[in-house]
């Protein structure tokens, strides 16, 4: 792939992954971001990273579904729905390093 098409998919990133998290964020969160992954994990007894890996898990699963598709020949799906797959793991990793960072940032505060 030549420079300037990988520069324009890396442009399309930065501009999908910014709609994600304000659309994502309008559509889930309240006053903490990261309430609902808070939520469950209250829910299901694990940790907040856990709730978040189980659900992003399920994003992974259909990425490989069609990964194995594309590889055999048989792939049927739009370009535009592995965009959004893709970008839903983005935005699921970002809101990772907030998690974290939020525990480290409380690790350091006691």
């Amino acid at each position: 792939m030549d420079i300037t098409t990988f520069d324009k998919i890396v442009l399309f990133w930065h501009q999908r992954i910014d709609e994600l998290l304000l659309q994502k964020g309008i559509e889930y969160a309240r006053i903490d971001r990261l309430s609902n992954f808070k939520q469950i994990a209250k829910m299901r007894s694990i940790l907040p990273e856990d709730a978040l890996i189980a659900l992003v898990s399920k994003q992974w699963v259909s990425i490989l579904d069609m990964v194995k598709d594309l590889d055999n020949g048989t792939d049927v799906v739009p370009h535009n729905v592995w965009r959004e797959k893709i970008g839903d793991v983005i935005v699921y990793m970002i809101l990772l390093d907030a998690l974290v960072s939020e525990r480290y940032d409380k690790c350091l505060l006691m």
